[in-house]
């Protein structure tokens, strides 16, 4: 994979929310790593159970199964029906933020959700160095492409 096959991927997503509150979503994407896996989520603000405070969490869009494989070519699609529009808050306050298209290099999707909370993790090198990730201990997952629902990228404050 070089940086230049890596930046011409690119991908289309249509919303299409009904009166009854439902949603069909539909993706398309082309130049993306040939024959490779890759997973759906919704990159979501909510309070999970057990937190006093709003967080960012990771969710199979969806739900599972929330995988795609490409073809020869590097393209794929990917079609979905909601039970509620994806622009819409739930009520109890959550909102989807944005769609992330991950790819997989190892070929491991590591069960839904590869990244269960986004909370910065810290690895300590021998030489004193610190790596900060926001991806889980053995997560093996690149974010390719991103569709942002509300409108704006988020800053993740610690």
């Amino acid at each position: 994979i070089t940086l230049g096959a890596w930046l011409k991927a690119s991908g289309k997503m249509k919303i299409s929310c009904k009166r009854d509150g439902s949603a069909t979503v539909r993706m398309r994407f082309k130049n993306l790593v040939p024959n490779a896996l890759y997973s759906v989520l919704a990159i979501t603000r909510t309070i999970p159970p057990g937190f006093d405070a709003e967080t960012i969490v990771a969710l199979p869009f969806g739900g599972v199964p929330n995988i795609f494989v490409t073809n020869e070519k590097g393209k794929a699609r990917f079609k979905r029906t909601l039970a509620a529009c994806p622009m819409d808050p739930t009520p109890n306050g959550s909102q989807i933020l944005f769609i992330d298209i991950g790819f997989h290099s190892d070929n491991n999707v590591y069960g839904a959700v590869p990244a269960p909370v986004l909370q910065t993790v810290n690895v300590f090198n021998p030489d004193g160095s610190v790596f900060s990730s926001v991806l889980g201990s053995g997560t093996v997952a690149h974010d390719h492409l991103d569709f942002f629902i509300t409108g704006t990228p988020v800053l993740i404050d610690e």
